[in-house]
């Protein structure tokens, strides 16, 4: 290139100079009346077309020599008008063409630097790690810098030329983007959006976009508008994850302030519970008395405590009562908090020793945690009964949690007091029923003795005349049998008018009820006893007392049965569903021994027992109350071991229906059917 431009500059001096030479000599001819050296001006443009600004003097400077010089020649000794206005014509278009020559080397110079400015420009702005862009105020993309195509591998000047420029942006982003540079537009402010830019190798990195507007200075309008990509991806990475663990921490803070609060609020719901009382005691005192024994070797702490009553009343004097809640002394009926918490605690229990011994051998033992029941002595005397759990820490601290079984001490009375009704009920039943069996067996003799009688005075009457007193012996005969059978029948009828009436009732409470009612029952044989409701029961019409004794009694023959199984395989279930026909189906079940098949068919018969010490006439009340109720009761053995009893009753159709039921013995009915099948007394 610097050759080419070599070659140019001699060739335009060559050219320059045969055409000065030239002008030079037609202007040396005389009688020429012509403006000839007006073409040194060419001279000068051909001269310094391809040179430097120095060349334009050089060649202006001989060019007005050569005019000059020739017009001395020519007319110096007879100068006139004519041809001193051409010279001075010449000279002028020598200037004239000097000025502009001069100018466009100045401009070419000037362009030389623009473009060596914008190729320096060039470069810097490609060798930036950014990718840089410019738009025109409407938006549309006309710069963008070689690190566009380095990082997305599309070409800078076909996305110029096509403006795709965005298909590098990823289509989720692209719309937001486009968005927020068109708001940028309307308000002038600086642009700037995240967005994801699909890189040479297929993937995706967060850049950030800023642009700024670029005013006119003359008007103040937005003449364009650059910016450029900054790869943030890193940053949005780590934004990313501090915010998941931002997320983690918030939401691990949240269950933890949540696990607080639910632990304040059951503390706070505790502590403020009408019926749960708290106490923090303080048990360092008595911890220093235990210690000394321990280090003298004492292993039977409560032995050596009752022996040594000093040591035991300076333990109790050493527990101190620190704080209690609201509950407990308002409560007990003290007048404040203060008035409680300055009562020894052995001053506060009917039974101070059965209270606190076994919290010191609890804390003598290293045990953190002990339970028990004892009385509360109120502010009037009056007594409380409680369950007490205490927390021991090692402090010699003690949190007590009391709750108020007032009503439970009622409840378990009356249940005490219901389970001997029961057993005086059932006590009766048996009675009665035995008496009901005795007078069905003795009703057929009695009706036999009252015909063989009348045959008797027949015969006699026949074969000879009766003497009177055999006729009076005869006639008192008839008179005591018929008296005994109209006392069997008047006994039957007095038990077959009584009427109860029929209630509806929800089988599956009852199970329940029944279930809680023989609690002890179960403790005392180590056995459970599980209630399974299958769906959701109609209720039965029956005699609630008759239905419940029938439950009692086949729960306790099923726990008397499992006696004999292991302690964990003692287990009576009752079972609630329904059966084929919709009725309510109630089946009792025992892990025992079972019945043994040949006393299955006699199991419900009077007097029949396979219990030691048995009357065999439970069964028998049940099957016939379970009649009566519109059911039947059946029992066989199960699979899987054990026995079995079963028993339907049909749904209630209306309530408080008046039917014959049962009497407070549950006995009554029993015996009126028994008689029932007693055919009626002959005449005589």
């Amino acid at each position: 290139m610097k050759r080419a431009s070599n070659v140019k500059h001699w060739a335009g001096t060559v050219c320059a100079s045969l055409l000065a030479g030239a002008v030079f000599a037609i202007d040396l001819q005389e009688g020429l009346d012509a403006a000839v050296a007006v073409l040194y001006a060419l001279v000068i443009v051909l001269g310094a077309r391809w040179s430097g600004r120095r060349s334009v003097w050089f060649w202006t400077g001989l060019c007005a020599v050569l005019a000059v010089a020739s017009y001395l020649w020519v007319h110096g000794e007879r100068p006139d008008l004519s041809s001193t206005l051409r010279l001075v014509f010449a000279l002028v278009a020598i200037g004239i063409s000097a000025a502009l020559s001069w100018s466009r080397q100045l401009l070419l110079e000037v362009q030389k630097e623009l473009r060596e400015t914008e190729q320096a420009q060039r470069i810097i702005v490609d060798s930036v790690p950014q990718v840089l862009w410019g738009t025109l105020p409407d938006g549309t993309c006309d710069f963008l810098n070689a690190r566009y195509t380095e990082m997305t591998g599309l070409d800078v000047g076909e996305a110029i030329r096509e403006q795709s420029w965005t298909e590098a942006i990823h289509p989720d982003d692209r719309e937001e983007m486009a968005r927020l540079f068109s708001v940028a537009r309307e308000t002038g402010d600086e642009f700037r959006a995240s967005a994801r830019v699909r890189r040479r190798d297929g993937s995706y990195r967060w850049v950030t976009s800023v642009g700024r507007p670029i005013r006119s200075p003359q008007t103040g309008q937005i003449s364009r508008w650059f910016g450029g990509l900054f790869d943030v991806d890193d940053e949005f990475r780590a934004q990313e994850k501090i915010h998941e663990l931002n997320e983690t921490l918030e939401r691990l803070v949240a269950e933890r302030t949540a696990e607080l609060d639910e632990t304040r609020w059951r503390f706070r719901s505790l502590y403020d519970s009408p019926n749960i009382f708290v106490a923090e005691q303080n048990w360092s005192e008595a911890g220093i008395v235990l210690q000394k024994l321990k280090a003298d070797g004492v292993t039977d702490l409560r032995g050596h405590l009752l022996k040594h009553h000093d040591l035991l009343q300076a333990c109790i004097d050493g527990v101190r009562t620190v704080d209690v809640n609201d509950a407990i002394w308002r409560k007990l009926g003290f007048d404040s908090k203060l008035d409680l918490v300055a009562k020894a605690p052995r001053e506060g229990v009917v039974d101070p020793v059965a209270a606190l011994l076994p919290q010191l051998e609890a804390l003598y033992e290293g045990r953190d945690y002990v339970t028990g029941t004892t009385t509360l002595i109120r502010a009037d005397g009056g007594r409380m009964p409680v369950i007490f759990a205490v927390n021991l820490l090692a402090d010699g601290t003690a949190y007590a949690t009391l709750f108020d079984i007032t009503e439970r001490e009622k409840a378990h009375e009356l249940m005490v007091a219901a389970q001997q009704e029961l057993a005086r009920a059932s006590r009766i039943a048996t009675v009665g029923a035995l008496s009901i069996s005795i007078a069905h067996e003795l009703n057929q003799p009695i009706t036999s003795m009252s015909v063989d009688i009348d045959m008797a005075g027949r015969i006699l009457a026949k074969e000879a005349p009766m003497s009177d007193a055999t006729a009076r012996i005869v006639e008192r005969l008839k008179r005591n049998v018929h008296r005994l059978a109209s006392i069997v029948q008047r006994t039957r009828d007095q038990i077959a008018n009584r009427r109860r009436a029929f209630e509806c009732v929800d089988i599956a409470a009852l199970a329940e009820e029944t279930r809680l009612t023989l609690e002890r029952e179960i403790i005392a044989r180590r056995a459970v006893v599980k209630v399974r409701v299958k769906e959701m029961l109609p209720s039965v019409s029956a005699d609630r007392v008759a239905l419940q004794q029938v439950l009692v009694n086949l729960i306790v023959n099923a726990l008397d049965a499992v006696t004999a199984a292991p302690e964990d395989r003692r287990t009576v279930e009752v079972k609630l569903d329904r059966d084929n026909e919709g009725s309510v189906q109630v089946t009792v079940t025992d892990t025992g021994p079972g019945i043994r098949d040949e006393d299955i068919p006699r199991i419900f018969e009077p007097f029949f027992t396979t219990k030691k010490g048995g009357i065999g006439m439970g069964l028998q009340i049940c099957r016939t109350t379970v009649e009566e109720l519109g059911g039947e009761l059946r029992a066989f053995n199960q699979l899987k071991g054990g026995a079995a009893f079963q028993f339907s009753l049909p749904p209630a159709v209306t309530e408080g229906a008046e039917t014959p039921s049962s009497d407070t013995d549950a006995v009554g009915d029993l015996a009126a059917q028994l008689l029932d099948e007693v055919p009626e007394r002959p005449e005589a």
